[in-house]
């Protein structure tokens, strides 16, 4: 009777870690930036994986006063 009622929790918390991880990953989109690199006198062709954040539009910053 204890290991149905263990299992049960063991089963809740793996939908629960499952759907956690699938949304993070979902949201984040990535790019590829290459660029050249020199490496022992050779040119040697880098890349990486960037995220891409969104951008939000906010509020403006007004502008400071000028001091006289």
């Amino acid at each position: 009777m204890r290991k149905l009622h263990y299992s049960i929790w063991i089963a809740i918390a793996a939908v629960a870690v499952f759907s956690m991880t699938t949304q993070v990953h979902a949201a984040t989109t990535t790019k590829q930036v290459c660029h050249d690199v020199m490496v022992k006198g050779k040119k040697v062709h880098q890349c990486k994986n960037v995220k891409i954040h969104k951008k939000f539009k906010g509020t403006a910053i007004p502008a400071k006063p000028v001091k006289k």
